[in-house]
């Protein structure tokens, strides 16, 4: 994907532009382990967020509305979830900054299949 014009919103901080992100959206079928990463300029500080959407059934103790990819980093940031339940969630990659173009890439990893499609 790309950071581009509108679409370089930077982090929450930010809570006029932060809407405008990139949003990818994963259908994980089965519940188990995730790992995301997200590739961007070195130029940048780069981190995500993964929103909850919908869970099947319920998730019990293992349940999450929304997580970081912690402090954000130059050009590299991953998160590694030992058990996601089932079901679906947004994916907000973003730069520390609004404004910083540029392209990104975002890898998901897991032994669940999962679907994965742009929503903006």
């Amino acid at each position: 994907g790309q950071w581009k014009g509108l679409s370089a919103g930077g982090c929450g901080n930010y809570k006029d532009s932060y809407k405008h992100n990139p949003i990818y959206q994963i259908n994980l079928e089965r519940s188990g382990p995730l790992l995301i990463e997200l590739r961007g300029s070195r130029q940048y500080s780069v981190g995500f967020e993964m929103v909850t959407v919908s869970t099947v059934g319920d998730p019990g103790p293992a349940a999450l509305q929304k997580k970081s990819s912690g402090d954000y980093r130059c050009g590299f940031s991953y998160m590694e979830v030992d058990h996601v339940p089932a079901g679906i969630y947004n994916i907000i990659p973003t730069t520390f900054l609004p404004k910083q173009e540029g392209p990104f890439f975002l890898d998901f990893g897991s032994t669940s299949p999962l679907k994965v499609s742009q929503l903006q």
